[in-house]
């Protein structure tokens, strides 16, 4: 069990902010393939659509800068009502890899 999990719906942003210096580029995946079919957005902040508010939904975010790569997959699931009212999304968990 979670003790804290914040519910995300379409509208509601996540962010990914690693420690880097340069500041990194962004990229965002969905679902987080890395093929550039599958770009969405280029920014630290990513807004989640109707299309990325699924049960079981995979999101990832690269970071980069000529010191390297990161990335972090966000995997989205839906919650119950009485956790997450009006049928919001939850980040459910999220791994980082360098």
């Amino acid at each position: 069990m979670y003790p804290y999990r914040p519910c995300y719906a379409e509208g509601d942003v996540l962010t990914c902010s690693p420690s880097a210096d340069p500041e990194p580029d962004y990229e965002w995946y969905f679902p987080p393939t890395g093929n550039p079919e599958d770009l969405v957005a280029n920014s630290s902040e990513l807004v989640l659509t109707r299309e990325m508010t699924g049960n079981g939904t995979q999101i990832m975010c690269v970071a980069t800068n000529y010191l390297g790569t990161a990335n972090k997959t966000f995997t989205l699931t839906i919650d119950d009502e009485e956790a997450c009212p009006g049928n919001f999304q939850q980040i459910y968990s999220g791994h980082s890899t360098s």
